[in-house]
């Protein structure tokens, strides 16, 4: 399968008062062509940052640090002029922003939203429109109705669609979504992912879903890749991540999705506090949190162990030949 995006070395960082947070630290991962990969955490994990480094738009006081990012397998983003830059982004790269329909422009029509997009990419404005009504229909929306409105016409999960549908616009190869469903109903949640899973299907794009909820994407990534302050802790099959959890962490992360149905009390929250980035320890940040931590855990940072053909984890428990104990 061929590679879309090989990302090495990502570091991100932000200059606050207090010092420098390092929110991505020394990540590795890529994203295969008509892949679908959830990048799950808690609040402050990195998630949000890698995809807001993914679309090179990391915001102020924030910097790519070091890392490469490549596209197609011979093509380094971070090197291109900032004009090819504006053209590749959208209609190579795409993304759904956290909230999306927040962003919407609230005085032009949709119609018009699409006309900007189409002469800033340098498209037809005809085809564009086009394009879009296609799209919408695709989205079981209106098209007429939704051309004509304001933003504040639709709904909340309208709203929504229609950003996902402008993501889609300029035939990206690859659309990040940061939080795609927070702010919709239940039943929303669940048509939304489902169009965008055809979607993926029918025109063979891949999807990178930021999250900090594996429950919501569970029935739609195909891999799924665990953070935990600013690092990967686990990557793996969607089915093998839910199922036998390798990481400390992730293990948490799963005891703590409540069931629809039995004994909420067999639901476990993960103990004590996130890491703090500003001050994070030599060794593994989990360490403190860790009901499995060993002595090596503090002094030194877990590498990343290969488990099988198509898992990894950053945990001392996997080690050949550890010999230390809790």
């Amino acid at each position: 399968m061929a590679t879309i995006v090989d990302v090495k070395d990502l570091s991100i960082v932000f200059q606050t008062e207090k010092g420098v947070v390092p929110a991505v630290n020394h990540v590795d991962f890529c994203v295969n062509q008509g892949e679908s990969v959830g990048i799950v955490g808690e609040s402050g994990s990195g998630k949000s940052t890698i995809a807001f480094g993914l679309f090179d738009s990391v915001p102020s006081p924030g910097k790519i640090e070091s890392g490469e990012i490549t596209y197609n397998g011979n093509l380094s983003i971070r090197d291109l002029e900032e004009e090819k830059k504006r053209q590749f982004y959208w209609s190579k790269i795409s993304m759904v922003f956290q909230a999306a329909q927040n962003t919407l422009n609230p005085i032009l029509r949709i119609q018009n939203q699409i006309e900007d997009i189409a002469k800033a990419h340098r498209m037809d404005k005809k085809k564009a429109v086009q394009k879009a009504i296609e799209l919408f229909e695709t989205m079981y929306l209106d098209a007429k109705r939704v051309l004509k409105a304001y933003p504040h016409e639709l709904s909340g999960g309208m709203k929504q669609r229609v950003s996902i549908a402008l993501a889609l616009l300029l035939e990206p190869k690859l659309v990040v979504l940061d939080e795609p469903t927070t702010a919709l109903d239940v039943i929303s949640q669940a048509a939304v992912l489902q169009i965008l899973d055809r979607v993926r299907k029918e025109k063979g794009i891949s999807l990178v879903f930021i999250t900090h909820d594996i429950s919501v994407i569970a029935e739609i990534v195909d891999r799924v890749i665990v953070m935990y302050a600013g690092k990967i802790v686990e990557t793996g099959p969607v089915q093998k991540i839910i199922t036998n959890p390798s990481h400390p962490y992730t293990q948490g992360l799963i005891a703590s999705i409540p069931p629809l149905v039995g004994d909420l009390q067999s639901t476990h929250g993960l103990q004590g506090q996130p890491a703090d980035t500003l001050h994070l320890p030599q060794g593994c940040a989990f360490a403190s949190r860790c009901r499995h931590v060993l002595a090596r855990c503090h002094e030194k940072q877990p590498p990343t162990i290969q488990i099988d053909h198509q898992s990894e984890v950053a945990c001392y428990l996997y080690e050949e030949g550890r010999s230390d104990s809790a």
